[in-house]
């Protein structure tokens, strides 16, 4: 009896404890899937407020991360860096410059100044929308990836 209790009690602790190391390795893959989706490095040190993923095949994931000012503005340099950064402006894309970032298989999309910060759009894969904003007064990335 005693041994069936010791079995079942260690069956307790081993499940909460896989469950966290799952969720650590699914929130790292996740944070990898922005830096790939987004073409951008993150810096060492953010807050995670939001690193989730819903639904079964089709999924969403959604990552809300907080940084502190000098790790924001390495952020906004790489974005301004990109290969297709719009300014403000640059609002009007014509349909030329759509045509090129879209033919550009080097890149997933293009950022665009906004009045609140920056916005990403996604040009490629339709089957997998892509939405961030960075926030440049709450200094917030927001990611938002769909797979249908």
């Amino acid at each position: 009896m005693e041994i069936y209790f010791v079995k079942k009690l260690n069956i307790y602790i081993l499940i909460p404890i896989l469950a966290f190391l799952i969720s650590c390795s699914a929130e790292s893959t996740r944070i990898g899937l922005l830096e790939e989706e987004l073409n951008i490095k993150l810096p060492e040190t953010y807050e995670q407020v939001i690193n989730s993923t819903e639904g079964g095949n089709d999924y969403e994931i959604n990552i809300e991360l907080k940084f502190q000012t000098a790790e924001f503005e390495q952020i906004i340099s790489q974005v301004k860096n990109t290969k297709y950064y719009v300014s403000k402006t640059h609002q009007g894309l014509d349909s030329s410059i759509k045509q090129t970032i879209e033919a550009d298989t080097t890149i997933n999309g293009f950022w665009k100044r906004t009045n609140k910060g920056f916005e990403f759009y996604k040009s490629r894969n339709k089957n997998e929308p892509v939405r961030a904003t960075l926030d440049t007064v709450g200094k917030i990335l927001r990611f938002n990836f769909i797979h249908l």
